[in-house]
């Protein structure tokens, strides 16, 4: 019912919201733990230059009992101190303490990161630092005097007790209960992480959340009086409720023990450890002599749920309703017959099922007089527009993907000119590699697309075997090194050293199973054998294909599945090899298109081996000559002009300047109105024309130049396609409109340069 799926959706909001809050708090958490760690572990300043840094800063004892600061304390209290500032304190029994000393001084930067935190995490009261030699630095400045005991012992303080190794031999980050303030910011929970240093327990990092900013009761309310909602954590205790909490006044720091069950007489009934082991659900309770619908949702990954109870008479209303329009419509013969039961009132939910019961054999009834062909051409009606709809789809997705990631490729490069440490280099190293597996991603995703749409042409070409195998080796030669895997690449002398195919769809067959064993392989090797078949004729030469393996393997009931699209073998959250599935879907469609048959024999821990057989055409005449490989051009010498046409921003910047640092000197146009102009004006050695563009689009712009209204002297400038086009037929169609290269976004520099060489070389 409507009012069944309003309150799950409610519930799954607040549960969204406060998951979102929670985590990140805790990201923020991790975070300060990993830079105290790092903080900890630099080399030990000398004494004089912590001495100094307490001085400098005015430390000394306070009226209120604390080694602290001094004048930023008066500054504090006269409203002039730096809203940045940390407080930094100690007791003072403890003033010489070399251990408090060096910890607090390795911390005296930490303002502004402090800052920035609190400032994203809207709900937070305080984020502070808590260590075993019992010193403290808090975020926002705190006035001791006001807010803590000059007794205050923060190795008895609950946040400290709840992540001590003792309690949390696990070292996870640990919620509080409820409680109250030190400081007057009313009712908080504390998130805490320890913090250990060499295996040993250092202190921890600590963000008090304020409860009515995290779950703020205009989130919790509900349209219906009878409804009462409100977040739970695992243990029984109310964490907020949506009309506030009920409690009797706190003392500072005491916790607010509130059990769930006494907040509505619902919840007597509710089995609270099966609702978080169930996730989310609902369930008619009796209570006081009434029925009510308890409805929960667990909170993300925490230990919280959010639950309401609401009276089951204020959720028939849709049920009547429901159940009346359907006799209507049955009374006029509509094909819409069944209702949604699930969701129905237990007291109505019989009579909802007999309606169903009536309502399917009428149904069954009709359907017996409708014509099978009919029916099978609506269906293939409905499949040919829903595979259009597909393919426009994912034509205008990879459009719209590829010139972002163009942009944040260009980017990295550009950033990989500069000057870089061992560190921002990682960085971008690993950066630019997620960009080629998204890129790879898309174009698994579209070669799946035009083979399923008919599209996917193979092309026969003569390729030599050994420059495969060459391949191989040069692109899994260093991943199986680097996991310890031998890599050993056979080919049969039977084997006719050229064939006749399409090397390069082989080639991609090839790479995702090697690529896939590497993957799923931690020890042992993969073998590559290429061996000749027997062939009845002359012409054609079949050759297996071998790509074994001593990895994980696959259970023999998981096979069949393994070669649809975006399924896997490791499946499921906890899954440990990334991947869409999309790799073995078009291995085994480009084998049938290839002509070619596919096994796999495997066992679960013994590895898995993946045969494949192919036929080839033979060479022709001159069997002992070498396939003839393009020589490559040497770039022109000296400065060249280069226009690039390019509506993006970030594009357009990007290349040009990698132009510019390519030694090229680089020019730039929004649109091809912009490009005729500025050809008109000046000369080029070549452009990089985008083809979709406002104003004048690529293939406008190229008709034009062709046509000389840029210059008669401009006609046979060569122009490269420099776009996020890359479906079947887009480089046909550029090439025929007058352009004479073409490289699809995402593009990598080496990449560029090359075809702009090779065309100013001609």
């Amino acid at each position: 019912m409507l009012e069944y799926r309003n309150i799950q959706t409610q519930l799954n909001s607040v549960a969204r919201v406060v998951a979102c809050e929670l985590e990140r708090v805790e990201d923020s958490l991790c975070y300060l733990e990993s830079l105290t760690k790092k903080l900890l572990h630099e080399a030990e300043p000398d004494a004089g230059s912590i001495d100094a840094w307490l001085r400098d800063q005015g430390f000394a004892v306070g009226e209120d009992g604390f080694f602290l600061s001094i004048p930023q304390l008066r500054q504090f209290r006269e409203g002039r101190l730096a809203e940045e500032t940390v407080s930094y304190s100690w007791p003072s029994d403890r003033t010489d303490d070399p251990d408090a000393r060096l910890r607090l001084y390795r911390h005296r930067n930490i303002a502004c990161i402090l800052r920035t935190l609190h400032a994203r995490l809207p709900g937070a009261a305080w984020i502070y630092y808590q260590d075993v030699t019992n010193t403290a630095l808090q975020y926002p400045y705190i006035d001791q005097i006001t807010a803590i005991p000059p007794d205050f012992d923060w190795s008895a303080y609950h946040t400290y007790l709840s992540v001590a190794p003792d309690a949390n031999p696990a070292r996870e980050i640990r919620w509080s209960a409820p409680h109250a303030d030190y400081a007057g910011q009313g009712l908080i929970v504390a998130a805490s992480i320890p913090v250990y240093v060499r295996d040993v327990f250092t202190g921890l990092w600590s963000i008090d959340v304020k409860v009515d900013s995290m779950v703020r009761s205009e989130v919790l309310a509900s349209s219906y009086k009878t409804q009462y909602t409100c977040i739970v954590e695992k243990g029984g205790r109310l964490i907020s409720g949506s009309d506030g909490m009920t409690t009797r006044p706190l003392a500072r720091g005491e916790v607010a023990l509130v059990d769930f069950r006494d907040a509505h007489p619902a919840f007597s009934a509710v089995d609270l450890e099966a609702g978080f082991r169930a996730g989310h659900g609902y369930r008619t309770v009796e209570a006081k002599g009434e029925s009510f619908q308890v409805h929960w949702s667990k909170i993300g990954t925490t230990d919280w749920m959010c639950v309401a109870a609401i009276a089951a008479g204020d959720l028939t209303s849709t049920a009547k309703r429901v159940l009346q329009n359907a006799f209507k419509r049955l009374g006029k013969g509509f094909d819409d017959l069944l209702i949604e039961v699930d969701d129905f009132p237990e007291e109505m939910l019989e009579l909802a099922r007999a309606y169903n019961d009536t309502a399917v054999k009428l149904k069954r009834a009709h359907t017996r007089l409708l014509r099978k062909n009919a029916e099978l051409e609506r269906e293939k009606r409905r499949a040919e527009a829903a595979n259009r709809a597909k393919s426009i789809f994912l034509a205008n997705m990879s459009h719209e993907l590829r010139t972002p990631l163009n942009g944040i490729m260009g980017m990295h490069q550009l950033l990989k000119t500069t000057p870089l440490d061992r560190e921002q280099e990682e960085y971008i190293d690993l950066a630019m590699e997620s960009a080629r597996r998204l890129t790879g991603l898309l174009g698994d995703i579209l070669d799946l697309t035009r083979i399923e749409a008919g599209k996917f042409n193979i092309v026969r070409k003569r390729f030599e075997v050994a420059e495969l195998m060459r391949s191989v080796e040069q692109l899994f030669g260093l991943p199986c090194r680097q996991k310890g895997l031998d890599l050993e690449l056979n080919v049969d002398s039977g084997v006719p050293r050229v064939l006749v195919g399409d090397a390069l769809r082989l080639s991609q067959v090839i790479h995702n199973l090697v690529g896939n064993a590497v993957k799923f392989t931690d020890r042992g090797g993969i073998r590559l054998e290429v061996s000749a078949l027997p062939s009845d004729s002359p012409d054609v030469a079949w050759v297996l294909f071998s790509v074994t393996d001593t990895g994980i393997g696959i259970a023999r009931d998981k096979v069949r599945e393994l070669f649809e699209a975006f399924t896997q073998g490791d499946e499921g959250l906890s899954r440990s090899h990334q991947g869409a599935g999309l790799g073995l879907a078009i291995v085994r469609r480009l084998v049938d298109l290839m002509g070619g048959e596919m096994e796999i024999e495997s066992e679960p821990g013994l590895g898995a081996s993946f045969r494949f057989r192919l036929p080839f055409g033979r060479r022709g005449d001159g069997a002992d000559e070498p396939v003839a490989a393009s020589p490559r051009p040497s770039p022109a010498p000296g400065p060249r002009a280069v226009l690039l046409v390019e509506d993006d921003a970030v594009n357009r910047m990007a290349v040009r300047t990698l132009l510019e640092k390519a030694g090229y000197r680089a020019v730039a146009a929004a649109n091809g109105e912009e490009a005729l102009r500025e050809l008109g004006s000046g000369y080029y050695d070549l452009i990089l024309m985008d083809i979709q563009m406002p104003v004048m689009d690529g293939v406008e712009a190229t008709r034009a130049i062709r046509a000389g209204r840029a210059g008669a002297d401009k006609r046979a400038i060569p122009i490269i396609a420099l776009t996020a086009y890359a479906m079947a037929g887009d480089r046909e169609a550029f090439i025929a409109a007058g352009i004479d290269d073409y490289l699809a976004k995402p593009v990598e520099a080496d990449r560029l340069m090359a075809v702009i060489d090779e065309l100013l070389a001609r």
